[in-house]
């Protein structure tokens, strides 16, 4: 096993030789089986309900699968599950949760770089956040099911 530097893209890895990738949550999955890399996924992700490659859903089949995933071959009805899934998950989306979730990205961005941005900066980015028609309607939920 060997750990890289998130700068690296799954297109490098791909050119580089990688013969399958792991992934529990992340875009790896479907990136890496869209370029006809094997994964080997667990847990509870984004990808559950897709089948473009089974999910271990215990430790032996996870040791299973990570002992025989780079002689899986990737399908090309692997590929068009990626592409269903990849339509569900990033484009099948409302004007209002477009936004909120390109704010919620910069927001992140600007939280992860560790750039030093001042309150004004922070309040702006937080009201355009609490008056998306999207966040509104999620809070609300969230206050019925009272956590």
């Amino acid at each position: 096993v060997r750990f890289i530097s998130s700068s690296i893209s799954n297109k490098q890895l791909v050119d580089g030789g990688i013969s399958a990738g792991i992934s529990v949550y992340g875009s790896v999955a479907h990136e890496l089986v869209y370029m006809e890399i094997p994964v080997v996924l667990c847990g509870k992700n984004p990808h559950c309900s897709y089948n473009f490659f089974p999910r271990a859903r215990n430790r032996a089949e996870y040791r299973d699968f990570l002992k025989s995933c780079t002689s899986v071959r990737v399908t090309n009805q692997n590929q068009e599950e990626v592409k269903s899934f990849y339509y569900m998950h990033n484009l099948n989306r409302t004007k209002s949760n477009k936004e909120l979730m390109s704010n919620l990205i910069e927001f992140r961005n600007q939280c992860n770089n560790e750039k030093i941005f001042n309150d004004v900066d922070y309040i702006k980015m937080i009201n355009e956040i609490k008056k998306n028609k999207e966040f509104i309607v999620f809070i609300s939920e969230l206050e019925k099911i009272q956590l």
